[in-house]
């Protein structure tokens, strides 16, 4: 019973965000390696293809975390705003809002990260410092992954998809607004509008998560990336 309760948190993570259980899973893999490799030169190897993997990831972040946040300050000049009922407009700002809030924290902590990185390469002992923060000893000698250095690692990729995610959500909510959705006035135009446009959101948001499980599931199964104690 005490062991089933013990493993009920990370079966409620895998059901309710299997996109999100599924990188963790995946990005626990390099930190199990560097934990257990079997020699200095190997772990050093392993350490310096981490950070120049991480360093470019979090560019990344940056770079799409500015454009983000420049779509989004962008899409309240939209003139058609005029047209919004009061209480479409309040879920609308709400969540972009929170996506601008969500997007520049994203930047910060990919910039504080990136800065961290930079400077930790030139202190002595390097290599032995960053097994030290990635890693710790258990009582039975083996090394394995901090787990909040997992999720320190995962957070500016993590705010920047609920970033997107809640921008997608204030434009389906604006949509739904624009073209009169379950209102007796909707015109045939609107209709049009609503059919084509909510067809390229549902091919999107499709394409989207079908890529991203396409990718990640294909990791999980390889035995050659899963099979690192």
């Amino acid at each position: 019973m005490i062991d089933i309760l013990r493993h009920a948190p990370g079966v409620l993570f895998r059901v309710l965000m299997p996109i999100h259980w599924i990188s963790w899973e995946v990005s626990v893999v390099p930190f199990k390696a560097i934990g257990n490799a079997d020699s200095e030169q190997k772990r050093d190897s392993l350490i310096e293809a981490w950070v120049k993997t991480m360093t470019h990831q979090l560019s990344n972040v940056m770079v799409t975390g500015a454009i983000m946040s420049s779509v989004i300050v962008g899409s309240f000049t939209w003139t058609i705003f005029d047209q919004t009922l009061p209480t479409a407009m309040t879920i609308i700002r709400t969540l972009w809002f929170s996506s601008l809030i969500l997007s520049i924290t994203a930047v910060g902590v990919a910039l504080h990260q990136s800065v961290f990185l930079a400077r930790m390469a030139n202190v002595p002992e390097f290599y032995s410092v960053m097994v030290d923060i990635l890693c710790f000893e258990t009582r039975m000698g083996k090394m394995k992954p901090r787990q909040e250095q997992v999720l320190i690692w995962l957070l500016a990729v993590g705010l920047l998809e609920w970033s997107l995610g809640l921008w997608f959500g204030g434009f389906v909510v604006f949509l739904w607004d624009l073209t009169k959705m379950a209102q007796q006035d909707q015109t045939l135009s609107d209709k049009m509008v609503a059919g084509l446009v909510g067809l390229a959101v549902f091919m999107s948001v499709f394409i989207y998560f079908f890529s991203i499980l396409g990718l990640w599931r294909g990791a999980l199964k390889s035995r050659h990336v899963m099979n690192i104690e």
